[in-house]
């Protein structure tokens, strides 16, 4: 527990070290640096780590011990023998194929969507925004994007690296930087590609259809997911769906008894 706390601390300060000074001088919108539901925000990325790590870790092992026994010994030796930046690479592209499609499910499936809307319910972007992710969420989401890699036997360590790197890299997505690669754009994620996916007037999950690349936006191109319009960032972030603005609602919201009509979110008088 003090390990994990303690680790999570030095996070925090990694990520706002290398980020809040490019918020400060690239903003992608004017906003409040203690902008609406900072503190919602920070107790996800206080909790999450026990919460998230906890789930992850016995379902990861759970999955490697049975669906990797699939393979051959001889074939996980060759795989887990590579260098650690080919294995690093290999865990990039098949995560992200993996990832894409159960990124695109979870606006499609309403019962998918019920949890995800938690994450689409912030309304002012930054790097802290990243963390608002319902636990179960987070779990089936590590689970699944690496179940391919899991299959092809590559070791832990590699594995465990990608998914530190990829938290920093989801984070610097969110983050309010006026930042799009230009013509670039379509090979590598950048803050303005995914702040479309956060487009607050598109329509609740099914039609909200794109953007679901985490890190290679071809992807998005190749199946015809791919929408960055030239210029500036979305007017408005949010979702339609009634998602409270407290950590505890937030964690109960895909088990309320679903709206009859869309609606837009729900704020207490005088909330932050």
């Amino acid at each position: 527990m003090r390990d994990v706390a303690l680790a999570t601390v030095r996070q925090l300060l990694l990520f706002a070290t290398l980020l809040v000074p490019l918020e400060i001088l690239a903003p992608a919108r004017a906003q409040r640096f203690f902008r609406r539901g900072w503190t919602t925000d920070l107790t996800w990325f206080a909790l999450s780590p026990l919460l998230v790590g906890f789930g992850a870790t016995i379902l990861l092992a759970l999955l490697g011990s049975t669906i990797g026994a699939l393979l051959p010994e001889r074939m996980r030796a060759l795989l887990q023998a590579q260098p650690w930046a080919v294995q690093l690479a290999e865990i990039l592209l098949v995560s992200e194929i993996g990832g894409y499609w159960v990124h695109r499910w979870s606006h499609r499936a309403r019962w998918l969507w019920r949890f995800h809307a938690v994450h689409h319910s912030v309304e002012e972007l930054d790097w802290l925004a990243a963390h608002r992710q319902h636990p179960l969420e987070a779990v089936w989401l590590l689970g699944v994007a690496n179940l391919p890699v899991l299959v092809l036997g590559f070791s832990v360590e590699a594995l465990w690296g990608f998914v530190l790197f990829q938290k920093l890299y989801t984070a610097f997505l969110h983050s309010n930087v006026r930042l799009g690669f230009g013509r670039f754009g379509w090979l590598l994620a950048s803050p303005r590609f995914h702040h479309w996916h956060h487009d607050g007037d598109a329509p609740i999950n099914g039609g909200r259809t794109h953007n679901f690349a985490s890190f290679f936006p071809w992807l998005d191109v190749l199946w015809g997911t791919y929408r960055v319009p030239d210029g500036e960032f979305p007017a408005r972030y949010g979702c339609d769906e009634p998602v409270g603005q407290t950590w505890l609602a937030q964690l109960a919201h895909p088990f309320r008894i679903a709206p009859a009509t869309n609606c837009r979110i729900h704020r207490a008088p005088g909330s932050r």
